[in-house]
């Protein structure tokens, strides 16, 4: 039977609970008790330790609120997650923080916890630590900002310092300079001893901005490094025009240089003034970082550093460089630019995403927010899958781990599964519906459900209706489609390798045809032929060697919600090479 907790008062959050007689509740019973034997036992049965409550509160979450410093420990010892969102957004650091226990924030800290990051009202772990009243928000909030400080100091180029403070357990007030022993608190690990080296294993440290490490150590590990910058190293080439675009609702890429190579930067692009909502959108940036420091693939955009503010509070991810932008853009926006799209290239482009796709389906992740937004042209006939920030990650016993708790924005409805739009449990199934979406809006040039708000579509799929494939689509794509944006899950029978099987087919056949008769039958009427593939996306453009000169001010003209009027500025231009596939109006369908 669950007993009456008595929490902090006041506190930011009540505890979740959990009704079953399963393991996982008598783990967090267990927890709320402090009984560190019996939560240990229960964690040596193999149970999935970030379980999670009513509330989505794991165990580490509930001791690290209630500062018990020994199951924390052993939490973490077990693989809990210190970033673990609960489903208003905070974190067991958030909860740490609030406890005002330094030793409970520091092994937090240590194992990756980050101090940045917001819960559903815009709060940060320092924002919680100042709820807990002045007696114990001092001692906690000047802890944190030694932490930034280390921090800031380390980008600044004294990373000698890591020799002298390795973890942010050595910054914990009340320590003895040189190590030794810390005397305890009635809630904390008395006589507890700090060794050097031990602490920060491999040079892999972490104060509170991400974990990282110093290369030129003399162990010999399998670990991969993405360098941290400062704002300073990347800069405007002095040899080309400022070329910028937007990347989704929120973010904008711009083509800089850092180090002598060309790199596109993403940052957030949001008005000046804060406010909760827009303070949260900044956690999605640290999201995407952490998916793609660790995700690898030919055709995901690939990651080169990551550039932070000397205040830390801004983050900017550096990006192989983008020579077109967004398949949005090229689709709806700048078509004046590219009037000629080549149905072989196409293809090319759908296959490459695909694989990604795939890639990360094999890796237990859905990506949820694919659109032709998440699409980037790099170069001639190469595309990149990117924004990787709303993705969820598959867990043991059928959860998902969600970096950032941050709502899908309505603007990316129009490509959107059902489900997700309705917060449902989203599967692989759901990017497959998203890429049905984006072969239709290719071959329509028309975007999904006619651009209608967010809101409206997400209106009129919870009345019942939903979008249809569009009969005049080419086949073999109309079956793609139709199977693919089903309303149930169990009813898109194709999965991504089907539609790749079927793609390649096309084309080869397509190819075959183009060889054999070239101004026969009526497949040849959808496509032209070119043998390299890279003549045709970026050099059919009308100024192959000019970069559009984009400023973020006429973006705000050109980004979501304001694509039909640059589309019927440029109608006239449009040029499809595939024959009678043309733009359609929305067309719905009920459920059965």
């Amino acid at each position: 039977m669950s007993r009456a907790v008595h929490l902090p008062v006041p506190c930011p959050v009540q505890l979740g609970s959990l009704r079953n007689d399963s393991l996982e509740a008598q783990l967090h019973e267990y927890v709320k008790q402090g009984n560190y034997v019996k939560v240990k036992k229960i964690l040596k049965k193999g149970i999935y330790v970030d379980a999670v409550n009513s509330l989505g509160q794991t165990a580490l979450f509930i001791a690290a609120l209630l500062g018990l410093t020994k199951l924390v420990d052993v939490l973490v010892d077990y693989g809990a997650y210190p970033n673990h969102r609960c489903f208003d957004g905070s974190t067991p650091v958030h909860a740490a923080a609030f406890s005002g226990n330094q030793w409970i924030l520091s092994k937090l800290l240590d194992a990756g916890g980050d101090l940045r990051l917001h819960d559903e009202k815009g709060r940060n772990p320092q924002t919680w630590a100042l709820a807990a009243g002045k007696e114990r928000s001092t001692v906690m909030v000047e802890f944190m900002q030694r932490c930034a400080a280390h921090m800031q100091a380390i980008i600044q180029g004294f990373s000698d310092l890591l020799k002298k403070i390795d973890s942010p357990q050595r910054l914990i007030s009340g320590l003895p300079r040189f190590g030794g022993l810390m005397q305890g608190n009635p809630n904390g690990s008395p006589n507890r001893p700090l060794k050097a080296g031990v602490i920060s294993a491999q040079n892999i440290y972490s104060f509170g901005f991400g974990k990282f490490y110093l290369t030129g150590g003399t162990q010999l590990a399998y670990l991969g490094s993405l360098p941290v910058i400062g704002e300073k190293e990347v800069i405007q080439a002095d040899d080309e025009p400022t070329f910028s675009f937007f990347s989704g609702p929120y973010m904008v890429m711009t083509n800089l240089v850092w180090n002598g190579s060309r790199v596109t930067v993403k940052e957030l692009h949001l008005p000046t003034h804060p406010h909760c909502s827009r303070l949260r959108l900044a956690d999605l940036l640290i999201a995407e970082q952490e998916h793609s420091s660790k995700l690898r693939h030919p055709h995901l955009l690939q990651l080169m550093a990551v550039c932070l503010s000397p205040d830390l509070e801004k983050t900017r991810l550096v990006y192989e460089r983008i020579t077109v932008g967004t398949l949005f853009s090229v689709l709806h926006e700048r078509r004046a630019q590219f009037p000629m799209l080549h149905m072989e290239v196409i293809v090319h482009l759908l296959l490459q995403i695909s694989d990604a796709l795939r890639y990360l389906h094999s890796r237990g992740f859905i990506h949820r927010s694919l659109s032709s937004y998440a699409i980037h042209i790099v170069s001639t006939g190469e595309a990149r899958l990117t924004n990787l920030e709303y993705m969820i990650e598959s867990q043991a016993g059928g959860a998902h781990r969600d970096l950032s708790r941050v709502p899908l924005p309505t603007q990316l409805y129009g490509w959107a599964a059902p489900e997700v739009i309705l917060q449902k449990a989203a599967t692989v199934k759901s990017d497959i519906y998203s890429f049905s979406v984006i072969i239709q809006e290719i071959l329509t040039d028309n975007i999904p459900w006619d651009g209608l708000d967010g809101s409206v579509v997400k209106e009129t799929v919870v009345l019942g209706n939903y979008l249809e494939a569009d009969v005049r689509l080419p086949k073999p794509y109309y079956d793609i489609v139709k199977s693919g944006i089903q309303v149930k899950q169990k009813d898109r029978t194709m999965n991504l390798q089907d539609i790749q099987y079927i793609m390649k087919n096309d084309l080869k056949d397509f190819i075959g045809a183009q060889r054999t008769q070239p101004t026969e039958g009526p497949r040849v009427q959808r496509y032209e032929f070119h043998p390299d593939v890279n003549v045709c996306l970026g050099l059919t453009s009308e100024h192959p060697k000019e970069t559009p000169n984009l400023e973020i001010k006429e973006l705000k003209e050109t980004g979501p919600g304001a694509s039909n009027k640059n589309k019927s500025r440029t109608q006239n231009l449009v040029q499809w090479i595939r024959g009678p596939a043309a733009s359609t109006g929305l067309r719905c369908r009920s459920p059965l």
